[in-house]
């Protein structure tokens, strides 16, 4: 595709699209406008390709990009040069057609944002574009808050991020679970436990139901602040939601029982320890556990005194092809 769009580019060039205005023009207003809204740059494959054909000489060109366009819908030139990774030539784009006075999707500029989030010191820039371009008559959805709230929480901005979540109200965007389950992520990564409360009952109180992220976040919070019971029940609650755990889940709860002794409490009383039911069961949902689930184990079993246990799973580790750290 990167090939495809690159051969597009420098042919354009060759005939001038680029360099005639009315043609440009002609090429971002599209075809398919609405008679209420003003124009969009909206594209079907077969207008594209009607420009390809009067390319001479690239008509292997032409066939590939009809083979790709056909499990496309509705795209537009812009989308295609961003989800390419052409970002520099997809803004230059956005700024003609604001020139000229067209409305860009915000689909569009939602693929530019999480492009740009992508690429080093991406964040700085997807904020920039963000803020600046409300002044042009860029109207943000929920999908735009959802991309700058996770760059803000990415670069340690909670605050931040949270007081986007009450702009997005007062602007008439309705926060979702991914909105919420983002700035819980970063309150938990900071130890807020009181504000991840108050969010989730926000959260309910809105019908929103945590998905499998905020839950490990959640889980997460629990087991570094030492409250690995409550994140087990955090966990059984999960399940009762049907909301099914990954392995990162578990590994985390192992951990989290490991480093506060259980192991060595639960051998003394010659009870079986929680962090190896939780294992158990991870393995019996079969998720596979990683290198940082055994080390994890295997922390819990030296600190016990139960060297014959750490060796076996370090062996168990090995033979699965796991690289022990």
């Amino acid at each position: 595709m990167r090939k495809f769009l690159h051969s597009v580019s420098s042919s354009w060039r060759g005939i001038a699209v680029f360099l005639n205005k009315d043609f440009s023009k002609f090429l971002v207003m599209g075809f398919s406008c609405k008679d209420d809204q003003p124009y969009e740059s909206k594209f079907r494959s077969d207008h594209l390709i009607w420009v390809l054909m009067n390319i001479k000489g690239e008509y292997r060109l032409v066939l590939d990009f009809f083979e790709w366009a056909c499990l496309r819908r509705d795209p537009t030139l812009e989308a295609l040069l961003i989800e390419d990774g052409l970002l520099d030539e997809g803004k230059k784009l956005f700024d003609k057609m604001l020139n000229y006075g067209l409305i860009i999707s915000v689909d569009s500029l939602n693929i530019y944002l999480s492009k740009l989030r992508d690429h080093f010191d991406g964040f700085w820039r997807a904020i920039k574009v963000f803020f600046e371009l409300p002044d042009v008559g860029i109207c943000w959805n929920t999908a735009s808050y959802n991309i700058i709230i996770h760059s803000l929480c990415q670069l340690g901005k909670i605050k931040e991020a949270h007081r986007l979540l009450l702009q997005m109200e007062l602007r008439g965007c309705i926060p979702d679970v991914v909105t919420y389950s983002t700035i819980i992520d970063g309150y938990c990564h900071v130890g807020r436990l009181q504000m991840v409360l108050r969010l989730i009952d926000e959260m309910q109180s809105k019908a929103l139901k945590p998905n499998p992220y905020t839950y490990s976040s959640i889980i997460y919070l629990l087991c570094e602040t030492g409250k690995v019971v409550e994140a087990e029940k955090a966990l059984r609650e999960m399940l009762n939601q049907g909301i099914l755990p990954d392995s990162v889940v578990y590994t985390t709860l192992i951990d989290g029982f490991c480093k506060l002794g259980n192991i060595a409490f639960a051998y003394k009383t010659g009870k079986m320890t929680e962090a190896c039911n939780i294992f158990q069961e991870m393995l019996g949902r079969g998720l596979e556990p990683d290198e940082f689930t055994y080390t994890a184990l295997i922390d819990g079993y030296c600190k016990a005194g139960e060297m014959k246990e750490a060796f076996s799973l370090h062996n168990q580790m090995v033979q699965m092809g796991l690289i022990p750290n």
